[in-house]
């Protein structure tokens, strides 16, 4: 699933762009409300004129340190958080973004992909899900063509037994049908025996 692309990428799609912009968002509020919480009392207190000198030293050295404390750490709280967001978010955004590639095969006509993730991205299920539909396909599309197979070797057989006295007009009309079916089973790409009997777990 295209794993060079996202080692290459820091955030990759859209979706992912958005998640961490709705997490660093309510770190912004979370951090909004912290901070009010913890200076609006103390500078409510700075501002009461009728506070005794040594109370108004005692409320601003707290108020210095809380400043001088709270910034740094409110900072490297956004940045761990930032990077485990974007660690998360890649762990959807790069199953998202695997799974429209497979999607998009599976549409021009191609069975032989298969969706894979890394060991640690999440939708699973949907993984699941994905390739046991690409393996309907497959079994569905592999019948097509053995009964295609089948067909030819009856028409081949029925031409045989017509002889010099018989009309091919017909088998010749059925032959053109089954090459017009055989193109058209032509746009899909199937795995071969051997692909997979390797992908199989031992």
């Amino acid at each position: 699933m295209a794993k060079g692309f996202r080692r290459r990428h820091f955030l990759v799609g859209g979706l992912q762009y958005r998640m961490l912009a709705l997490s660093l968002g309510h770190l912004v509020v979370f951090a909004v409300l912290v901070s009010v919480a913890l200076f609006a009392p103390l500078m409510i207190q700075l501002e009461n004129p009728g506070l005794e000198p040594e109370v108004q030293r005692r409320i601003a050295t707290e108020f210095l340190y809380l400043h001088s404390r709270f910034w740094p750490t409110l900072g490297l709280i956004f940045l761990c958080l930032g990077c485990h967001s974007v660690l998360v978010t890649h762990r959807i955004a790069g199953p998202l973004i695997g799974f429209r590639r497979v999607l998009a095969s599976v549409g021009v006509g191609d069975l032989s992909v298969r969706a894979r993730m890394r060991r640690h991205d999440y939708l699973a299920q949907e993984e699941a899900a994905i390739n046991a539909m690409i393996g309907g396909l497959r079994e569905r599309m592999e019948r097509v063509q053995e009964e295609y197979g089948a067909a030819l070797a009856a028409c081949a057989a029925v031409r045989r037994s017509v002889g010099q006295g018989g009309s091919p007009a017909t088998l010749e009309d059925l032959e053109a049908r089954m090459a017009a079916l055989r193109a058209a089973l032509g746009a899909f790409t199937l795995p071969s025996r051997a692909t997979e009997d390797a992908e199989e777990p031992a």
